[in-house]
């Protein structure tokens, strides 16, 4: 680009903020570079700010969930005698269990969406580098995994809502959400998608088709084929999960 051509123009600097209404609007222009930390940071602190607020806004239907699934889980363990069914169920009173469980409910909205977007960006790397023909740098994919976390936080402000207005902390954007809460297998294992899923896939479908250096058809694929991974191994630990809550 030559600075003395009156045709040629630079396109304005995105800010962060801006930067995570273009990524759930699917705009190209959420990866106007220079992404900068910022440009990748503040859609991704969003994204925990919401989630952590969510949690702590019906922590309690969370922690009557937990304590739902636990005593499903003990009562159906057929290795545990009378005397040590009592103990656990008792232990899930006046143990340590209950406030470990409330800890974690805190700890995984700031550390999932991190790893996360990590794993993302290295499983693509693999996929764009090792599968597609490209060079792709980490560097350039770790903003489009970040910031396709985005609506994540619209996920987690309107998952607040409806749990409050419910009253139940059993809440699906999915397929799940059209079956009966009847503890099957179909159930447990539809909850594993859910239209945010697809929300994110659009973003990184964008997102690796600017910054990838494949073209974008290849870069669609990139994307299908990380998301296709994460199903299936959503779908292994939601099987064994139901397994192990004594479903048949």
């Amino acid at each position: 680009m030559n600075p003395e051509d009156p045709t040629t123009t630079t396109p304005p600097p995105v800010s962060p903020l801006a930067r995570f209404g273009h990524a759930l609007a699917l705009s190209p222009r959420a990866f106007t570079p220079p992404i900068g930390v910022a440009g990748w940071l503040v859609p991704l602190l969003i994204v925990i700010v919401a989630q952590v607020g969510a949690v702590l806004s019906v922590q309690e239907l969370l922690m009557e969930r937990w304590q739902e699934q636990a005593v499903e889980q003990i009562e159906g363990n057929e290795n545990l005698s009378p005397e040590d069914r009592a103990e656990a169920l008792q232990a899930l009173e006046d143990g340590p269990l209950r406030q470990i469980a409330q800890v974690m409910n805190l700890v995984a909205p700031i550390f999932v969406p991190v790893l996360g977007a990590l794993l993302a960006a290295l499983v693509l790397l693999a996929i764009v580098n090792f599968g597609m023909g490209g060079h792709a740098r980490f560097a350039a994919l770790w903003p489009v995994a970040a910031i396709a976390w985005s609506p994540k936080a619209i996920e987690a402000i309107l998952y607040a809502f409806l749990a409050k207005a419910r009253g139940s902390a059993e809440i699906y954007f999915g397929p799940a959400a059209l079956l009966p809460d009847d503890g099957s297998l179909l159930r447990s294992l539809l909850s594993v998608f859910d239209l945010f899923q697809l929300w994110m896939l659009g973003i990184h479908v964008v997102g690796l088709s600017l910054v990838a250096g494949i073209p974008p058809g290849r870069g669609r694929s990139a994307a299908l084929v990380l998301w296709i991974g994460f199903w299936v191994i959503g779908l292994v630990f939601a099987f064994i999960g139901h397994k192990l809550g004594g479903g048949a």
